[in-house]
């Protein structure tokens, strides 16, 4: 990044993970981290150790390495931001338009997908802010429903299947809590 005459890992390190003390969350260095966890590939009903990936290539748009509960940590900027101030947080959020005007119909904005979602069983919806990722191996779900202050992280280190319906029924548990510590 020529502005800051500094990596864009450099950057993130020193202009957001360390002032939020985020420790397990890094831009990838294209070396092989003896700490990482070991991504999986399923072939013919067994598991295989997924080949190594450089996705350096990916960065500034993915290849971060993180943890979940760095990612909850990081979410948290979205309902009460400490490194910008709550106008900077709306213009991330706020949906882009397509080049003839109309809005983009995946929702998304600067980084994030900004969405309607029913949560409570589908009784209630509400605003999530979400951006998800894969990467050979593995599969990341991460979400903010700022309206409870709930953010969900949830990764896993193979890259076939999906979560099923593991994030709605945490999301419904993590709200129906959120909801009920906040009754009189």
């Amino acid at each position: 990044m020529r502005a800051s005459k500094l990596s864009f890992g450099d950057f993130l390190r020193n202009r957001v993970f360390d002032p939020l003390g985020l420790d397990g969350i890094r831009a990838d260095t294209g070396i092989p981290d003896p700490q990482d966890a070991t991504f999986y590939e399923l072939r013919d009903g067994n598991y295989k150790e997924a080949f190594y990936v450089d996705n350096t290539i990916k960065i500034p748009s993915g290849g971060i390495m993180a943890t979940p509960s760095s990612m909850v940590q990081l979410g948290q900027q979205m309902i009460r931001p400490q490194l910008f101030s709550e106008d900077t947080r709306d213009l991330l959020i706020r949906h882009q338009a397509l080049a003839n005007g109309q809005a983009n119909p995946q929702g998304y904005a600067l980084g994030w997908r900004n969405t309607e979602y029913q949560v409570l069983d589908g009784t209630v919806s509400t605003l999530v802010l979400h951006h998800h990722g894969v990467a050979y191996g593995s599969v990341s779900h991460f979400a903010v429903y700022p309206d409870y202050g709930v953010v969900v992280s949830i990764m896993m280190n193979k890259n076939q299947g999906s979560f099923g319906d593991v994030p709605a029924r945490l999301v419904d548990i993590f709200i129906s809590i959120a909801a009920s510590d906040s009754s009189p």
